[in-house]
């Protein structure tokens, strides 16, 4: 029967050692018994003795000594902790409700029994993931993939706002719906990182030569990207061209662009005021006709 259960909810963090749950078992309080046989033959034979050199030359001695350190390594894999077992050991009694300890650190992820319920041997009580590692799975588009490869420097900022400074482990050469997945390794031994949570990451790529322009000359539409080029003499042409990589205040032109062609820098503006003095004139027209 679980006596005590120590994980709430999934997504709890464990650590190494912890005590998880308890429980009452009368399988356990008979290999508990049956060890303590050892344990009694053990110091009865000791006190018989009296010198410990013989036991080197006693083969009943030596047997007993390997079966009691067997019995005694199958509680260890159970998950019982070296303080219970010392504790057996000592009051030469068996614990009726055992302490079972987390074998390794990690996070749970599912939790299928609560206090109270019976159980058997192949019941699975909870799953405890092992988080000492994780992965950041991070999305590239095509154009920003063509100037990522392994190796590159990477900073991740954390939900906590600590920065960690990596590289990049694997960058997949196949697009997968016009997207391409990249991954970094992170250590986790101290459990910061959660599965299943976001974080910021910068991609230190190799410098290249690139033309650029101001984030606010480009003008996003759902057929393509258009800057408002410069003909002289207040006259202004939209044009389409094709971007890059952004990064900060800037983006990178592609396509469609020469080098020293002058645009506005707020070219959102301007078709906003143009599509105002069209209206104004409609409406002038419309109004004329009425008349």
């Amino acid at each position: 029967m679980d006596k005590k259960l120590n994980i709430n909810s999934v997504g709890q963090q464990i650590r190494k050692g912890q005590i998880i749950y308890e429980i009452y078992s009368p399988d356990l309080i008979a290999q508990q018994k049956e060890y303590l046989r050892f344990v009694v033959r053990r110091d009865q034979t000791l006190k018989t003795i009296g010198d410990i050199s013989p036991l080197v030359e006693n083969p009943y001695v030596m047997d007993l000594l390997q079966e009691l350190s067997r019995e005694r390594t199958k509680f260890l894999h159970k998950d019982i902790g070296i303080e219970s077992v010392q504790q057996m050991e000592d009051s030469k009694q068996a614990i009726e409700v055992v302490k079972i300890l987390a074998g390794q650190a990690g996070v749970v992820t599912q939790i299928n029994a609560r206090e109270g319920n019976f159980v058997t041997p192949s019941t699975t009580l909870f799953t405890l993931a092992n988080v000492s590692k994780v992965w950041v799975d991070i999305t590239l588009y095509p154009d920003q993939a063509g100037r990522v490869q392994n190796g590159d420097a990477v900073t991740i900022k954390t939900p906590d706002g600590q920065e960690i400074k990596t590289k990049l482990d694997f960058v997949n050469p196949l697009a997968e719906n016009n997207k391409i997945n990249a991954r970094v390794t992170l250590n986790n031994t101290n459990l910061r990182l959660r599965p299943g949570s976001f974080v910021d990451v910068t991609i230190h790529a190799q410098p290249h030569e690139a033309l650029v322009l101001p984030r606010s000359s480009v003008i996003h539409t759902g057929q393509g990207d258009l800057v408002i080029l410069s003909r002289g003499e207040g006259h202004f042409l939209p044009v389409n061209i094709e971007t890059g990589i952004e990064s900060g205040d800037w983006i990178e032109v592609v396509d469609g662009l020469l080098e020293g062609a002058e645009v506005a820098v707020n070219g959102q503006f301007l078709l906003d005021a143009a599509s105002s003095l069209q209206d104004a004139a409609q409406r002038m027209q419309e109004s004329h006709k009425h008349q």
